[in-house]
C-alpha cells in the first residue's frame, strides 16, 4: 500500500509534464509555421463559395499589402464570415495557388 501512495506524486509530476510539453510544442508552432506557410492579417472585402478577397497587411517574406482573392482549403473556412471582419489567416503555399488553410476572426 505504501509504494502506491509514495508513487503518486510522480504520476502527477510526469503527468504535468506531458501537459507542459504540449502547450510549449503548440506555442512552437504558432509562432513558428513549417517551411511554405505565412500568417497574415487584413480585412474581408469579398466571400465567394470557394474564395475570399483580403485587403491584407504586408505579409514578410511572401508580398506587400494589397487586396487580393485566395482559395480556401474548405467551404466550412468561410462561415460566418462577411466583408468588413477583421480576420487573421494562414496561407500555404501549393504548386497553382496560395491557399487559406486557416481563418479567423480578429476582434
Amino acid at each position: 500500500m505504501a509504494s502506491q501512495t509514495s508513487s503518486r506524486p510522480w504520476v502527477v509530476v510526469g503527468l504535468l509534464l506531458f501537459v507542459l510539453g504540449a502547450g510549449v510544442w503548440g506555442l512552437l508552432m504558432l509562432l513558428a509555421p513549417e517551411k511554405g506557410t505565412w500568417r497574415a492579417v487584413g480585412v474581408v472585402e469579398e466571400v465567394g463559395q470557394t474564395f475570399v478577397v483580403i485587403r491584407h497587411e504586408t505579409i514578410p517574406g511572401l508580398m506587400e499589402g494589397h487586396s487580393m482573392d485566395f482559395f480556401v482549403e474548405s467551404k466550412t473556412l468561410l462561415d460566418g464570415v462577411r466583408p468588413g471582419d477583421r480576420v487573421r489567416f494562414l496561407l500555404k503555399s501549393t504548386p497553382n495557388a496560395l491557399l487559406v488553410v486557416r481563418l479567423e476572426k480578429r476582434p
